[in-house]
């Protein structure tokens, strides 16, 4: 599967044994990652309770819908915008305007059982998108030193930090004359008491090229904050997706863009030139979200997530002040 739409609905393989590769890739969550603790632009809420993250598909969700949108504009509302603009032309015979009507509405017809049937028999359905969950939340306590995830069923899981198997998941595509691409993803599983056989697995961080440095990063900033608190960590968080309880706003997406730029005033250059793809798959975005249902934690996980009231500015609006920052304690 291209990396891009890689879904959080996607089966693992489960309930197999643990791989030799996997071992050989595993990050262990006591040995500190080479590069900088950077969470990037992923972060949902940070307290001195617990990190909350989203779902490593979750910077690209509205990809799918998007490109569903482009092949039924092509394939259907393309062929009845001639079809409009021919009926009404003066200088075609009537004859030919129920020639050529026919033919245009038959390709319709056609185009739209082949998307339904692809839709219903496709991995890239519109399913994966459209009428799930806004986003599929991770949550790291480290007081209770339990790690939290969001199921695609509504359901979450509840694991220790320490039992969890971290690793690099890599893969290869071949892109023609480009080569052959190498990817990664920040994966964790959920293993059996023996540790042997993988029950569960789940996808922290989106796909990242192999070469770059992103995916240790964010590791290192979620292993540090179980490991040591946020007091070191939170100046790095510069950008909260605010998404707790709520749906995203369609700017917030070009906020999201900014940040991951990280130097706003080159990405703002870059972002003006894009800007019709973006209101484009904004748009494509913006539909998929408003089918989708906000996740809401279980009762008994809220209650272990709770923290001092003065704290709860640390990091949890879109822009961090200063002040904001110097209230989150050890």
């Amino acid at each position: 599967m291209p990396p891009i739409i890689t879904s959080p609905i996607q089966k693992y393989p489960v309930n197999r044994p643990l791989e030799s590769s996997e071992r050989e890739r595993q990050l262990d969550q006591k040995k500190t990652s080479p590069g900088a603790a950077e969470p990037r632009s992923s972060v949902i809420r940070m307290n001195p309770t617990f990190l909350e993250l989203p779902d490593g598909y979750f910077a690209v969700r509205g990809v799918l819908t998007f490109a569903w949108l482009f092949i039924a504009g092509a394939g259907i509302f393309l062929p009845l915008f001639f079809l409009f603009r021919f009926v009404n032309d003066p200088d075609v015979s009537d004859y030919q305007k129920g020639e050529v009507t026919l033919i245009l509405l038959l390709i319709c017809g056609v185009m739209a059982l082949i998307l339904v049937i692809y839709h219903f028999s496709s991995r890239y359905s519109l399913r994966r998108e459209l009428f799930r969950y806004t986003h599929y939340p991770i949550r790291f306590n480290r007081k209770t030193r339990k790690v939290y995830c969001f199921r695609s069923d509504g359901t979450a899981m509840t694991e220790d930090w320490d039992n969890l198997f971290f690793f690099k998941h890599s893969y290869s595509i071949y892109a023609g004359r480009a080569g052959t691409i190498h990817y990664e993803e920040l994966r964790f599983h959920r293993l059996s008491e023996d540790r042997r056989i993988v029950l569960e697995t789940f996808m922290l961080h989106q796909v990242a090229n192999a070469s770059d440095s992103f995916l240790l990063q964010k590791w290192e900033f979620v292993r540090q904050f179980m490991e040591k608190g946020p007091k070191k960590l939170i100046d790095r968080v510069w950008f909260i997706h605010d998404i707790s309880g709520h749906r995203e706003k369609f700017w917030d997406l070009w906020k999201y863009w900014m940040a991951e730029g990280k130097c706003p005033k080159v990405f703002l250059v870059f972002s003006l030139i894009i800007f019709p793809f973006f209101l484009l798959f904004g748009i494509s975005r913006w539909i998929a979200m408003r089918s989708c249902i906000v996740p809401v934690w279980p009762a008994e996980i809220m209650d272990t997530c709770q923290f001092p009231p003065d704290t709860r500015t640390c990091a949890t609006e879109n822009t961090l002040s200063r002040a904001a920052k110097r209230q989150c304690p050890t």
